[in-house]
């Protein structure tokens, strides 16, 4: 849902690309998750750990980038909330007339 005010517009595409994250992180999991489990121990095993270092710095990496975007995101709604407030501070406090006066 992509609207031309660019706060929706921002969050959307902020939105997007941490599915995209989100997705890439399950799948790098899923790799680690054969890696480990395989319990049979070969020659090869050497490259296995160096593809296991691999996977899980791939991983970090990722979850870096997701942790930033996270970031981004909530200082957004800090400060659209901030906004908020201010323009409820702004607004002038209600008076009453004469007719509620006399109540």
């Amino acid at each position: 849902m992509s609207t031309t005010d660019s706060t929706n517009t921002t969050t959307t595409t902020d939105q997007t690309e941490s599915l995209v994250v989100i997705n890439t992180v399950e799948v790098e999991v899923a790799r680690l998750e054969v890696l480990l489990s395989q319990s049979t121990r070969t020659e090869t095993d050497d490259a296995d750990v160096a593809e296991l270092f691999k996977h899980l710095d791939n991983a970090g990496d990722i979850a870096e980038d997701l942790e930033q975007k996270l970031d981004r995101m909530l200082a957004k709604l800090d400060d659209i909330l901030n906004s908020m407030d201010a323009s409820v501070d702004e607004e002038p406090a209600p008076t009453l007339d004469s007719t509620e006066k006399e109540k």
